[in-house]
């Protein structure tokens, strides 16, 4: 797996498998992502074709560090099976978080979240 930040911390780049053996580097980049943009970022897993419990657990490490104090976490799936895991889990219907198929839909709606406060 592999995790990279942008430079502006609203997006974290998520590639290959999340799982156990690697989702500390995921949960290290959303602790970085939480603290440079308290207001909300974007997961973007568009190139993850697979994500085990462990993943799911940093997905949802993520949301209690932005969406309790009113952040939004927007989350970037193209993967069918990994979308299918995230909605049986029923993650994506939690208050803040955003499920989108690409990046500038998930940006989209995050800019047009954090504009009407």
């Amino acid at each position: 797996m592999n995790v990279e930040i942008a430079d502006d911390s609203k997006v974290i780049k998520v590639s290959g498998d999340v799982e156990l053996p690697h989702v500390d580097k995921l949960r290290g980049a959303i602790e970085e992502a939480a603290r440079k943009s308290p207001n909300g970022f974007v997961i973007d897993m568009t190139d993850v074709h697979y994500i085990d419990s462990a993943g799911i657990s940093a997905l949802v490490f993520a949301y209690r560090r932005v969406c309790p104090s009113g952040g939004k976490l927007g989350m970037v799936v193209a993967d069918k099976n990994v979308r299918r895991i995230i909605t049986l889990t029923r993650l994506h219907t939690l208050p803040g978080i955003s499920l989108h198929e690409d990046i500038s839909a998930a940006l989209s709606a995050l800019q047009s979240e954090l504009a009407s406060r």
